[in-house]
Formats: structure tokens, C-alpha cells, sequence
């Protein structure tokens, strides 16, 4: 009997791991965040390349230019800078706006760069 219910719940705990994995994904292919964002009040550009949830960024603010590695844990957006570590909140509004919010409570609304690129997928039959 016990060992039944060891069973049963390690099969419980593998198909909640599996759930939350796959919302996750969904959730991070829905934000779409790899590509070309732009600042919606000023002068700043921020490029996103890597998988859905890491990878290397360039910041691009008045000329001035940062790049580093960005890795997204929960709601949060770390940008590890050559001075340090920054953090921001993320949130999400609609497909390609976004906000980040800093520890100060300084928001930054984003708009992410469209393309009129339509990726073809060549026949192999």
C-alpha cells in the first residue's frame, strides 16, 4: 500500500513539474522578448538575442553603449552589466510592449521593433 502511494505521488509531482514547464515556455514564447526593443520616450534601444528566457543583450542610450548578459527569473529582468547587476520587473501588456520597472520604481515602457521579414521554410520533399 505505501508503496503505491509513493507512486502515485511521484507521478503527481512529475505531470505538475511537466504543466508548469510547458506554461512557462508558452508564457516566455508569448513575450517574444529575443529582438529589437526601442524606449517609447527617448533615445534608447535595447537588443535582446539568445533563447526566450537568456542570452546577451546591447543597450544602446544616447549614444552611449552596454552590453552584457540578460536572464529572465519569474517576472524579473537581470542585466548583468560590466558595472554590476541590474534588476527590473517586467510586465507584460501586449505582444511587442513592454515595461521595465527598476528598483526605484522608474518605469520604461518599451516597443519592440517589427520586421517585415517572413522567414521561409525550404521544401525538402
Amino acid at each position: 500500500m505505501s508503496l503505491l502511494l509513493v507512486v502515485a505521488v511521484c507521478v503527481g509531482a512529475f505531470f505538475y513539474i511537466r504543466m508548469t514547464r510547458n506554461a512557462r515556455t508558452a508564457w516566455l514564447n508569448k513575450l517574444g522578448l529575443v529582438g529589437r526593443w526601442h524606449w517609447d520616450q527617448g533615445d534608447c534601444e535595447l537588443i535582446l538575442s539568445g533563447a526566450p528566457g537568456g542570452g546577451t543583450y546591447v543597450r544602446t542610450e544616447k549614444e552611449q553603449k552596454t552590453q552584457g548578459a540578460w536572464k529572465l527569473q519569474g517576472h524579473m529582468m537581470k542585466l548583468h552589466t560590466p558595472d554590476g547587476l541590474e534588476s527590473y520587473d517586467l510586465q507584460y501588456f501586449q505582444a511587442g510592449n513592454i515595461g521595465l520597472e527598476n528598483a526605484k520604481g522608474e518605469r520604461r515602457i518599451y516597443l519592440k521593433e517589427s520586421s517585415n521579414v517572413v522567414k521561409m521554410q525550404r521544401n525538402t520533399h
